[in-house]
């Protein structure tokens, strides 16, 4: 047994057994072998997760995993993650619970569970093969080929997985899950902030007690519950009905004001992507106090009112269902995915989660222990830092965009969250977006069964005014200086303040096009210095406010700072005397116009394209003219911009880094 500690470090026990490598390529054997024992630490594994939900948590994660080092080493290894100062209590569960189905075994119900999502998954990619797109295939190649394995098909791994698991039983299981853990160890390690008291004797000791615990209660067999969220009242009335032809999107609004965009699509056979606006975000947050709004997520992490989040995952296991939650500028987003033969059941577990949602204090401490967790940990790490901290200074002190404090984390009630969310569910105005493999019709339908079914909502999102507004940070001339506790590298950059996206999209186009071609002077003169490890620029534009900025950053060491800014100035000057060829505005417009390509063939481009234009149509232009906008800028424009924007008096310098 290992410990080590400092500051920043994770709170996290492993485990590793060793043993021989198996030789690769494998054959037909080999791979029935492997699934089987996939099929086995899925079991432990879910045992694991079930345990950390509950409010007593011995540990905040705890999972297993099978793995091999090329042709060196094959490892089994158990990962605990640990709450401050409960390293023992965590090991000895963890440890219990894994000698406990060792010696007992899975039941049969655990397996029943486990084939059904995996056949479930597999039926899911088999059945979406014929629109994957190139470049998946080709990185699925290269990394088969990187490990030396034999690429497949998603079909052919549906018919060997079906031909491999046909009358597996649970002692065939039982025996992999032993076998996992055969050879050599456990090696043990504890790392943490603090020190283990007693050290690697201590970690010995505490794991002999696992050891030597009882064990007789074993696991409890609970009952799957029946899904009971079928109803959500009279399918709602659609009062109007419009079609866009050129966008492929059809606007419905229902007469409780519930708004619903539909654009079907073949881009990725058996999958639909949903996104659901609810209420305004952070346009209703207050700007000079925190909120809990870091909490959001415990939402879907706290179940429904009749459903623990695990027991939603029995009883919708097989089924392809999810949930996520959160704040953006706008709105409180709710999304997930589907397939076709889901989409009713998705949208009611959506319509649920908005109609009775638990706000289980369990699934806020949880939230609240990996926040800590995170603030904690992000301290010595400049990038950590800048991702904390970067959202307050960028929008001029407004705490909307402010990272809680470790005091408020510690301070916050389930109850703050409630008060914050319950309003906003029971009547904040509802856009839905679903993009897919479905049709106009049946996604209707599955909306007026159950958001259309609601009592009448607000109609319309709030807009920003210079009430709600926020704004870019003025520059003084003196640097904003970040402090990480651990000397080392540090991230240095300058932001100049732009305008938001719209409606001037020949502008923001501008603006992306100067940034990669900043991007790449950037990197070429800064590269072979040895101490530069990042340097990049780019810019970000708001589709909510009139706010953006154009940023250009290094990561290096503290010594290299000064050159890098004289390096941006150098750029800057010549970008802003037009000296820029023909040649490097190619490279940077080739690639924009690629990658729009590729993304207008995807769930993902529309589902972001198509959110609020229910509500504000004009907004569609952004979609219509940016590739016209991109063909269109001169090197006139580059220069230009460079002389509106690039501007030393406004530029903003930021040092991510230890004090000086």
């Amino acid at each position: 047994a290992q410990t080590f500690d400092g500051k920043g470090v994770g709170n996290t026990v492993s485990l590793t057994w060793t043993a021989r490598p198996e030789p690769k390529p494998e054959n037909l054997k080999a791979e029935k072998v492997e699934l089987i024992e996939q099929i086995a630490l899925a079991v432990l594994n879910r045992r694991y997760r079930d345990v950390a939900v509950t409010p007593e948590r011995p540990f905040t994660r705890a999972g297993v995993s099978r793995g091999q080092e090329y042709q060196a080493v094959r490892l089994a290894s158990l990962s605990i993650g640990y709450q401050p100062g409960e390293w023992r209590k965590a090991l000895v569960e963890a440890e219990k619970m894994r000698l406990d189905i060792l010696e007992k075994g899975i039941t049969q119900a655990e397996l029943d569970r486990v084939l059904t999502e995996l056949r479930s998954s597999f039926e899911q990619r088999a059945e979406s093969e014929p629109t994957r797109p190139s470049h998946g295939i080709v990185n699925s190649i290269l990394q088969s080929l990187d490990d030396n394995e034999v690429y497949t098909s998603n079909k052919r791994d549906l018919a060997t997985f079906n031909e491999d698991v046909k009358g597996l039983t649970v002692e065939t299981v039982n025996q992999a899950l032993r076998a996992a853990f055969s050879g050599g160890g456990p090696l043990i390690f504890v790392a943490g902030e603090k020190p283990v008291e007693g050290g690697a004797e201590a970690v010995k000791t505490a794991f002999l007690e696992a050891e030597k615990a009882d064990r007789s209660a074993g696991p409890v067999q609970v009952a799957v519950k029946p899904w009971p969220y079928t109803n959500f009242g009279t399918p709602g009335r659609v009062v109007s009905t419009e079609t866009v032809a050129d966008v492929g999107a059809t606007y419905v609004r229902f007469a409780n004001g519930v708004r619903l965009t539909v654009r079907p699509s073949q881009f990725a056979r058996n999958e639909i992507d949903i996104g659901i606006k609810i209420g305004n975000g952070r346009l209703d947050l207050p700007r000079d106090k925190s909120t809990v709004a870091w909490a959001t997520g415990s939402l879907t992490a706290g179940g429904l009112a009749d459903l623990t989040a695990t027991e939603i995952g029995r009883s919708l296991s097989g089924h392809h269902t999810g949930a996520g939650f959160g704040i953006v500028d706008d709105s409180f987003s709710l999304s997930g995915g589907t397939t076709p033969e889901d989409l009713n059941l998705e949208m009611q577990l959506l319509a649920a989660y908005v109609t009775h949602p638990a706000f289980r204090p369990d699934a806020f401490e949880r939230t609240r222990t990996a926040y800590a967790e995170r603030l904690r940990q992000s301290s010595s790490n400049p990038q950590a830092v800048m991702g904390l901290k970067l959202g307050e200074v960028l929008h001029d002190g407004d705490k909307r965009w402010a990272s809680a404090s470790a005091e408020e984390v510690a301070a916050a009630k389930p109850e703050d969250l409630k008060a914050l969310l319950q309003p906003v569910l029971e009547k904040g105005a509802i856009e839905i977006v679903i993009v897919g493999d479905t049709t106009v019709d049946k996604a209707v339908a599955a909306v007026a069964a159950t958001f259309g079914a609601l009592p009448p909502r607000q109609e319309n999102r709030v807009y920003a005014t210079a009430a709600n507004t926020t704004r870019f940070p003025a520059a003084n001339g003196a640097p904003v200086h970040l402090v990480t506790e651990r000397a080392g590298q540090e991230i240095v950059a300058v932001m100049w303040p732009t305008h938001g996206r719209f409606p001037d999209i020949k502008d923001d186009v501008t603006q992306a096009l100067m940034s990669d071609i900043m991007s790449d002077r950037l990197f070429d003169k800064l590269r072979g210095m040895g101490t530069v490890y990042t340097a990049q620029a780019g810019s970000t534009s708001s589709k909510v406010f009139d706010y953006g900025y154009i940023q250009a950053l290094a990561q290096l060491q503290p010594e290299a700072a000064q050159t890098f800014h004289d390096t941006v100035a150098e750029i800057v000057t010549d970008l802003q005397a037009g000296k820029v060829s023909e040649d490097e505005l190619a490279r940077a417009r080739t690639p924009a116009l690629e990658e729009l390509r590729k993304a207008r063939e995807s769930n993902a481009y529309w589902l972001q394209v198509l959110e609020d234009t229910a509500q504000h149509p004009e907004k569609l232009e952004l979609a219509r003219q940016y590739e016209t906008a991109l063909r269109a800028v001169t090197l006139a424009d580059i220069q230009a911009a460079a002389k509106k924007y690039l501007s030393e008096p406004k530029a903003l310098k930021l040092a991510v880094g230890p004090a000086a």
